[in-house]
């Protein structure tokens, strides 16, 4: 099949606006949220459990940090709220994994401690 000349105007169309062309911003992005919230769905899902046990934890004042906006308002959970209260419920055969398991995660709060500093 022959391929038929472009005309002007649609080479036009197909050009990349210079603007477009350039693929690192001009400034450094402030929008990018590195602690997103979940609401109650998939904050039970991450936990692996159910969302009456979610409300049943807050009922209680148990269970993860969360954000409630208004008295009725929406709930939200942030990562690492739901991080933090995963690790808390780890459980150690022995003596031994425990202290290993806080030693690295010292080390992993102190370097990623550092990292948001610098």
């Amino acid at each position: 099949m022959k391929k038929l000349p472009l005309t002007k105007k649609a080479r036009l169309v197909r050009e990349i606006p210079t603007r477009y062309r350039i693929l690192e911003p001009s400034r450094p992005l402030s929008l990018i949220n590195d602690d997103p919230v979940f609401d109650d769905y998939d904050a039970a899902d991450f936990l692996g459990v159910s969302r009456g046990q979610m409300k049943k934890w807050r009922q209680r004042d148990r269970g993860p940090v969360y954000f409630q906006y208004e008295e009725d308002g929406p709930v939200r959970y942030p990562l690492s709220g739901l991080k933090k209260f995963q690790m808390e419920g780890l459980v150690y055969p022995n003596e031994k994994m425990a202290r290993e398991h806080a030693e690295k995660l010292a080390s992993h709060l102190q370097n990623s401690s550092e990292d948001v500093s610098s």
